[in-house]
């Protein structure tokens, strides 16, 4: 999660649903990769909601496009 403006958007999306939860980032200190981790609560529905808002509606970089599936980023929950 690079920008402020993801980060917004993952925190207000879980408020809008009522989850709780955390955002983790882990920086390797070798290397200078980043890794973030989101973990949230909350009941059935609203995670569902919610992931797909993650997976689907939130545009993680500038050149993630719709038609190149290959190119997104490996999520798994």
């Amino acid at each position: 999660i690079d920008t402020p403006q993801i980060v917004f958007k993952v925190a207000k999306n879980a408020q809008q649903l009522h989850l709780s939860g955390v955002l983790l980032r882990y920086c390797h200190p070798d290397d200078g990769s980043r890794k973030n981790l989101i973990i949230v609560e909350g009941d059935e529905k609203s995670l569902r909601k919610y992931r797909h808002i993650l997976l689907n509606r939130i545009k993680w970089s500038p050149d993630d496009g719709e038609s190149d599936e290959a190119s997104s980023p490996l999520c798994t929950m």
